[in-house]
């Protein structure tokens, strides 16, 4: 069966719930909800036809259950929101639900133990970054996605962000073998967010596949960024690069290919804090003339990247790894670093007062592995042990 809501002047639901009940044990099985994007939009949806329609909102559900159901052109497909008596929505199960067509297709807030599988959120149509595949807010914990393909966004394909006054940020969220395809940044991870992991999902055509302010204990692993002939930049004034990252802490990057083919400036850009972050088995191809870690006045602490091989094909004599900010460490250790293009002047650039250990790399294709600023004071925050410079192909 079809439910039809043409489109409001207003916004409205088709199912809905009040605030003011907690409702249980609720199955939506079977069903299209559909209205249709006829309207000129305002603010967040300017620029955009739309419905000004909701599919389901439900405020304060215990035991919901979605399955094999279609929402079609809505300004928000499924949203979950705030019960006035501040009990969580618990105990959500979301099987084969196609929101398609539509601005935002799931907004989360207060939601505990929710489990979606199988499942496709389409932002099309929207033209506001601020408009998101999936939106997580606060309140919400101990969520599993799993075979999700979150695309068509003009924002996130998937954004965690807490904008609700005194909520806790959002924690303990799995995205596992999904998809992100056609969004301007893959994943937000901001806020707070801790204990999130996202593994084995492949990226393809993000103009930034990570964007992380203020979060920890994040699980990068397992996944796949590429471009082909449909990418086009949906903001001309942002670079293009794989993860900025911003005040985090205890995480790891692991086991991950990135073509670096339309990439610009920077694959890992580094702002404000970095502490105990783990960069290993990483398979980076044709980043041109791209650094592999940018900082401004970062402090970096226990930075490790390891057993990684990089590749660069491009002409620029500057240098592809560098760190700023005083007292900043990191380890390079195991990696391959091979540049196929024109010989560049050198790998590293030690500032003055940083820490910078090398040991055990393969490089090639670099004048000089490292330049030291200002040798007198910098020399001894050095190991430069065991690195083979191998130039006999390239």
């Amino acid at each position: 069966a079809t439910i039809f809501m043409d489109s409001r002047t207003e916004k409205k639901s088709i199912l809905f719930s009040s605030d003011k009940n907690y409702i249980k044990d609720v199955s939506i099985i079977g069903i299209t909800l559909k209205s249709v994007n006829d309207r000129e939009g305002s603010r967040y949806h300017q620029g955009s036809l739309v419905s000004n329609v909701q599919g389901i909102y439900l405020a304060g559900v215990k035991g919901l259950v979605i399955k094999d159901v279609i929402i079609d052109q809505m300004n928000v497909g499924f949203k979950l929101g705030t019960s006035l008596d501040g009990k969580l929505n618990d105990d959500i199960t979301a099987d084969n639900l196609q929101i398609i067509n539509s601005r935002t297709p799931c907004y989360l807030s207060s939601t505990t133990n929710l489990d979606m599988t199988n499942s496709v959120l389409d932002a099309t149509g929207g033209v506001d970054n601020h408009l998101h595949s999936i939106y997580i807010n606060g309140n919400s914990s101990n969520m599993k996605f799993s075979k999700v393909d979150f695309i068509n966004s003009p924002g996130g394909g998937i954004h965690i962000f807490n904008s609700i006054k005194n909520a806790l940020p959002a924690k303990n969220i799995e995205i596992d073998q999904c998809s992100v395809d056609n969004a301007y940044v893959g994943a937000y991870i901001f806020s707070g967010a801790e204990n999130v992991a996202i593994t084995n999902t492949s990226f393809n055509n993000t103009q930034l596949p990570f964007k992380i302010t203020d979060a920890s204990s994040l699980n990068l692993s397992g996944n796949h960024i590429t471009y082909d002939d449909l990418f086009y930049k949906k903001d001309e004034d942002e670079i293009i690069s794989a993860y900025y990252m911003k005040n985090l802490t205890t995480s790891i990057i692991r086991d991950t290919f990135i073509d670096g083919s339309k990439m610009e400036a920077s694959l890992f850009v580094i702002q404000g804090t970095l502490e105990d972050v783990t960069i290993e088995d990483m398979d980076v191809r044709n980043m041109g003339d791209m650094q592999l870690v940018s900082t401004s006045s970062s402090a970096i602490s226990n930075l490790r990247i390891s057993d990684s091989y990089f590749e660069w094909s491009g002409e620029s004599s500057s240098q592809k790894i560098s760190f700023r900010g005083e007292g900043s460490s990191a380890i390079l250790k195991n990696n391959t670093f091979m540049n196929k293009g024109e010989r560049y002047q050198f790998l590293c650039y030690n500032y003055k007062d940083t820490y910078i250990y090398l040991n055990g790399n393969n490089y090639s294709g670099f004048g000089e592995l490292c330049y030291i600023n200002d040798y007198s004071k910098s020399i001894d925050n050095m190991n430069l042990d065991s690195n083979n410079y191998d130039d006999n192909k390239y």
